[in-house]
């Protein structure tokens, strides 16, 4: 973590993670991270994996998992404060969602081998809060914290976005395996949209060049490459009739 001094622009290092050593930090990071004020102390953390590191620079929680591929962090039961976390594990299969302050974890399914994918998002207005779902697991519940059988019919194992006119989230994913056009999948329906022309990225992975809220809609614009590597920015044309103000 580095500040930055307003004069000089000068960056001064103000802490550095290192878990390189043996202790309960070590080998619990994912291929990815996520910030966010878990504690809600007002300054965010990093939940690294199976890890949580402190604003300060410190640990803070760990489940001692390990390591794993894909991690989602956010309010996923909005009938207790705090955010949550779910993700799908390797080291120690198959997924876990738990209190991503604490890692006190509520919900686990044990498996045989590396669990490679997960997801979590709202997806149906049929459960109260959202629904999780890894490559060997799906259909659980945020809130009541087991597995209640919801359909993982349009639900793509890979990223969630808000596309459709609805206030429920989708998924995107390639459509045809690796490197292909990009799907959008809607809960219960399957594929929703394909956005023709677009190509995936990083093979097995599936991603999009970028995606995110571009243009102020409150839902997301995807950023992706086509065959030639030209770059096309990819929007819904779906209408709604809901409004809510973003950045």
């Amino acid at each position: 973590a580095y500040d930055v001094n307003p004069a000089t622009h000068e960056l001064t290092v103000r802490w550095q993670w290192n878990c390189n050593s043996a202790g309960p930090w070590y080998g619990q990071g994912y291929h990815n991270y996520c910030v966010g004020d878990v504690d809600m102390d007002g300054r965010d953390e990093i939940v690294f994996g199976s890890m949580v590191i402190d604003d300060n620079g410190k640990g803070l929680s760990t489940t001692g998992l390990g390591h794993g591929d894909a991690e989602h962090l956010g309010d996923f039961n909005p009938y207790v404060p705090g955010l949550e976390f779910f993700a799908c594990n390797e080291d120690n299969p198959n997924n876990n969602y738990r209190n991503a302050t604490t890692s006190e974890i509520y919900y686990r399914s044990v498996g045989g081998r590396d669990d490679g994918r997960s997801m979590c998002g709202n997806f149906s207005n049929d459960y109260y809060g959202a629904l999780a779902y890894s490559s060997y697991d799906g259909g659980i519940s945020c809130v009541a914290n087991k597995n209640v059988g919801a359909s993982g019919n349009g639900v793509a194992t890979n990223f969630r976005i808000y596309w459709d006119g609805d206030l429920c989230e989708e998924t995107q994913d390639y459509s045809n395996g690796k490197n292909s056009a990009i799907g959008i999948y809607k809960y219960k329906k399957g594929r929703i949209d394909l956005l023709t022309g677009s190509m995936t990225n990083n093979d097995t992975k599936g991603t999009p060049c970028y995606q995110g809220d571009l243009f102020g809609d409150w839902r997301e614009e995807i950023i992706a490459r086509t065959k030639d590597n030209k770059i096309r920015i990819y929007t819904t044309t779906i209408p709604t009739e809901w409004r809510n103000y973003t950045l």
